[in-house]
């Protein structure tokens, strides 16, 4: 068993330079405009704006992490944790939890704008489908 562990690390060792990871970085302040129904109109609440950040290895990777809020009429906002990841057509497309109510999948076209999916965590129901834009 110690002989076959060895091994194994020996492997995993001599493999290692095969990995090129870069540091990951954050890009801040991402801001989408929203409109069309984003699922909380039933508390009386208009969410008109997506910030967002995201963390990711931009120059080796293809997926990220994000995280921020959705901004509402009412002076509610949503907390946003999601990950995301580039397209090879360009654009990219999202995975977003809202709240502790909601999941959004969205996926941009290259101009970065895209009509996501709303799903109530509760009842696993489609309940919008807001389009987002890119703020410039």
């Amino acid at each position: 068993m110690k002989n076959a562990i060895l091994v194994l690390l020996v492997i995993v060792a001599g493999n290692a330079a095969a990995y090129d990871v870069a540091t990951p970085s954050v890009v801040s302040n991402i801001q989408w405009v929203v409109s069309g129904t984003t699922g909380t109109e039933a508390a009386n609440n208009t969410c008109t704006l997506l910030n967002l950040d995201a963390s990711g290895d931009w120059i080796k990777g293809r997926k990220f992490a994000i995280y921020g809020g959705l901004s509402c009429t009412s002076g509610q906002t949503y907390g946003v944790t999601g990950t995301g990841f580039v397209l090879s057509q360009g654009g990219i497309a999202m995975f977003l939890s809202i709240g502790s109510q909601f999941y959004w999948t969205c996926s941009t076209n290259p101009q970065l704008g895209a009509t996501c999916s709303v799903v109530n965590v509760g009842t696993l129901t489609r309940v919008g489908s807001p389009a987002i834009t890119l703020v410039p």
